[in-house]
């Protein structure tokens, strides 16, 4: 049951305007002009029975008050209405579009779709096909309608539309799960033909894997022993670096000491040679000397023979004495040493 009805902005209400609709029957009056229409127009509007165009407005937009009698235009139209329906359930719709195009409607104070409104609304006569409120040449259609149509608005005034919609919705879903599961079998089929590949390429890949570790752990030992023969390798190379290198020493050592004794073989050399020299001028000064001996000695012999042929022949001279005193011998001597 509809309790009250508050508009704002809502076409000619510009001010918040609350109508609330106590236990048996309403009625609001007025003047041509002065919004009784709009008042069920609005109710149309929130409970989405009716599309602007419906309520003598091409756009959303122009259902916004746009300003008149001194009053300035508004941002926005809100409609909200407070009911309860069969079950007891206390319901508060709102719906509102701003100047920009936008709206948005809230159900008990939450942000919701049009068919929570509609599920909400259901049984009140202000859900789907409702006749809660019936427009203008409206009555002769509900008259005339067929009998599905006919069945369809008699359990919306019975308050059970909720009932036998919530039935088709849940049948719906049911072949829809119906379907659906067959999808799921085709789809279970498909998995379990996918699965078999999987498990075979799984296996593949096991083995796979399998062979790659022991690949790897062959490169591995292989490194390894590579990395220990090198290591062997640098070991002895380093080691016979190592007595190369002593072995260069000893013979730079050797080398200068032969080095060495080359110069002192130098040195001696140079000294035997000055030594050979000295000899040599030595034994040409002896041999001089030999050979002046050996001409003195000779001039002496010759000397001597002189001496003797000189007295041979003064014994052959008279024993008289000389009136001469005779020649000094010793003098003469000496006269030949020399």
């Amino acid at each position: 049951m509809l309790q009250s009805v508050t508009l704002q902005g809502f076409k000619s209400f510009a001010d918040r305007t609350r109508l609330e609709f106590g236990p048996g029957v309403s009625a609001v009056i007025g003047p041509n002009g002065s919004g009784k229409s709009n008042v069920v127009e609005a109710i149309r509007w929130a409970t989405h029975q009716a599309r602007a165009r419906d309520l003598r407005a091409g756009r959303g937009t122009e259902l916004i008050f746009h300003g008149s009698g001194g009053k300035a235009p508004l941002g926005l139209a809100e409609v909200q209405l407070e009911l309860v329906t069969p079950a007891g359930e206390r319901v508060n719709l709102a719906r509102r579009v701003y100047r920009d195009g936008t709206g948005e409607q809230d159900l008990n104070g939450r942000g919701v779709r049009v068919r929570d409104v509609q599920g909400a609304l259901r049984g009140t006569g202000l859900g789907p096909g409702g006749l809660a409120v019936i427009g203008q040449g409206e009555v002769s259609g509900v008259v005339q309608a067929e009998g599905k149509t006919l069945l369809g608005y008699v359990q919306e005034a019975a308050g059970l539309s909720r009932a036998v919609t919530a039935r088709q919705e849940t049948e719906a879903r049911l072949r829809e799960a119906d379907t659906h599961l067959d999808s799921l079998r085709l789809v279970l089929n498909e998995r379990e033909a996918a699965l078999e590949r999987l498990a075979r390429a799984a296996q593949d890949a096991r083995t796979h894997r399998d062979l790659s570790v022991r690949v790897l752990t062959l490169e591995d030992a292989l490194r390894r022993d590579r990395q220990l023969t090198l290591a062997r390798e640098v070991f002895a190379a380093r080691t016979e670096a190592s007595e190369l290198e002593a072995r260069s020493a000893a013979l730079a050592a050797e080398v200068q000491a032969a080095a060495t004794a080359v110069d002192a073989a130098r040195d001696a050399a140079q000294e035997a040679r000055a030594r050979r020299d000295a000899y040599a001028g030595a034994l040409d000064t002896l041999r001089a000397a030999r050979d002046a001996a050996a001409q003195a000695q000779r001039y002496r012999a010759h000397l001597d023979a002189e001496r003797q042929t000189l007295t041979a022949e003064l014994d052959a001279l008279p024993r008289t004495p000389p009136e001469q005193p005779p020649p000094d011998l010793t003098a003469l001597d000496a006269a030949l040493t020399q």
